[in-house]
């Protein structure tokens, strides 16, 4: 994500707020988990199995 999406707003109803990007990135690795993803957001191997599409993670 671009540095500026976690500055904080400049105006506006949530002027002075930010959201700190460890915590967007915590977010965002919890939410590969429960998709069953790895922590670069690719499906894994178990999820492709899951899917009944294991041929797509074979290269």
């Amino acid at each position: 994500m671009p540095k500026r999406f976690f500055k904080a707003f400049d105006s506006g109803p949530l002027a002075g707020q930010e959201y700190p990007e460890d915590r967007f990135h915590a977010a965002a690795q919890a939410y590969y988990r429960q998709m069953g993803w790895d922590e670069n957001g690719v499906p894994t191997r178990e999820k492709l199995k899951e899917l009944g599409i294991e041929w797509a993670g074979k290269q």
